[in-house]
């Protein structure tokens, strides 16, 4: 029975030596070591700015969000890419000014779009950079504290070591009371290896929020870096753009070129409004419900009433328009007015935006439905605010002036029409 007490004994002392054991020490003496549970924690190589996914977790909004835009960016950069690829073959192969203005067009179009796209992810970028500073703040405050923590325990055992732990042991008064104690001890044991942990799971948390802050700052100075260069690109297509146009009004063959595609982009605006009047007629007669203001057709009722669109000089009038010096004449089925690079465009009338893409000689194009039949066209915008399918209101901001598809340098053409038929503006406006 004895040596069966000894035995329990020796085991007891045994598993109290591995539990005292300064494992504790021994942990916090190797900063690289950590549990194996940890282990993915490590951030890894992902496209800049991108927040590591978590295992089994589903991508938050942002998350979706920048993926979009990253797809979109790497997309749009590829297809500018392709054009200037084409763009330096074709260089001074072309046979007219207009043939080259049409492919400094496409690329000036394309180069806009790319900008554009740039800015968009730079501003998602400030937010990712916000979030992902708090992170780092509250990762940095969380580490002070299980430090602090963790340093205090390792005091505790510098100052009473494994021995306090036999002698604490080694004095019970029964059987009963060394079971207890050293269940004590185990639990003692146990919080010191949950308190490692602990360290070395925020310890490996702040290094991964400050690795990932990292790689954003640098994925933002790149992201910087390339839309400044973009910029410089567009300052430079934009005076090559000028000096093209200014060429054509001088070249009789590349001057009658831009007179064809302006019938062309006629044609196209005639194919567009057939369609939305065919759309339009068979609402009625499926008697789908229009907005009450739609239905009325207030617009014919403000005739000559009418807001302008934007204030500046008529640099191209309704109807015929025969060149000073070549004698060609074109028909014209709107009013174009000078304004400067970035003016707001208004909605003369409340409508609907029915059309809102770039077409081909008149570049940004909106096309607002303000029932009854009536149509508004906007062309040659540089930027676009509205959707299809948006109710806007009068005197409401659609987009801005710019000079996409324009041989004038920035202007805005406008036009009315009553189903397919131009409607001469000057009536309308006052």
């Amino acid at each position: 029975m004895r040596r069966k007490i000894r035995s329990i004994i020796f085991l007891v002392l045994s598993l109290a030596l591995a539990v005292s054991s300064p494992s504790l020490g021994q942990q916090a003496a190797q900063p690289g070591s950590r549990p194996a549970s940890q282990s993915a924690a490590q951030p890894s190589a992902r496209p800049a700015g991108l927040p590591a996914a978590q295992p089994g977790t589903q991508p938050t909004e942002l998350e979706k969000q920048i993926r979009g835009q990253e797809k979109e960016l790497e997309q749009t950069k590829k297809e500018l890419e392709q054009k200037r690829k084409k763009a330096r073959l074709l260089m001074g192969k072309e046979k007219t000014a207009f043939q080259a203005l049409k492919r400094t067009e496409e690329e000036l179009r394309l180069t806009e779009k790319y900008v554009q796209k740039l800015t968009k992810r730079e501003e998602t970028f400030e937010r990712e950079l916000t979030a992902t500073r708090d992170e780092v703040t509250g990762a940095r405050e969380a580490l002070r504290l299980q430090t602090e923590l963790l340093a205090w325990r390792l005091r505790e055992i510098y100052k009473y070591g494994r021995t306090n732990s036999l002698e604490f042991l080694l004095s019970s008064e029964s059987f009963a009371q060394l079971l207890s104690r050293f269940r004590y001890l185990a639990l003692v044991a146990e919080s010191d290896r949950n308190l490692m942990q602990g360290f070395d799971h925020e310890r490996l948390q702040f290094e991964a929020s400050e690795a990932k802050l990292s790689h954003q700052l640098a994925g933002v100075s790149s992201l910087r870096n390339e839309k400044e260069k973009e910029k410089g690109n567009l300052l430079t297509l934009k005076t090559r753009k000028r000096q093209t146009a200014s060429q054509i009004q001088n070249e009789r063959r590349s001057y009658e070129e831009a007179a064809k595609e302006l019938e062309g982009a006629a044609a196209r605006i005639q194919a567009v409004l057939e369609q939305l009047e065919r759309r339009r007629r068979e609402e009625l007669a499926k008697k789908i419900p229009a907005p009450e203001w739609m239905a009325q057709a207030e617009f014919e009722k403000n005739r000559g009433t009418l807001n302008w669109p934007v204030s500046g000089s008529i640099t191209g009038k309704f109807g015929n328009n025969t060149h000073p010096r070549f004698g060609t004449t074109t028909f014209n089925p709107g009013v174009d007015i000078s304004a400067p690079l970035g003016t707001e465009i208004r909605a003369v009338a409340k409508a609907r935006v029915d059309y809102s893409s770039w077409l081909a000689g008149l570049g940004n194009c909106i096309i607002l439905d303000h029932g009854g039949g009536y149509y508004t066209i906007y062309a040659h915008a540089s930027e676009v605010f509205v959707r299809v399918g948006q109710e806007v209101a009068i005197g409401q901001a659609i987009g801005k002036v710019g000079d996409s598809g324009s041989l004038k340098g920035s202007c805005l053409h406008f036009e009315i029409r009553k189903g397919k038929q131009a409607l001469d503006p000057t009536a309308w406006l006052r």
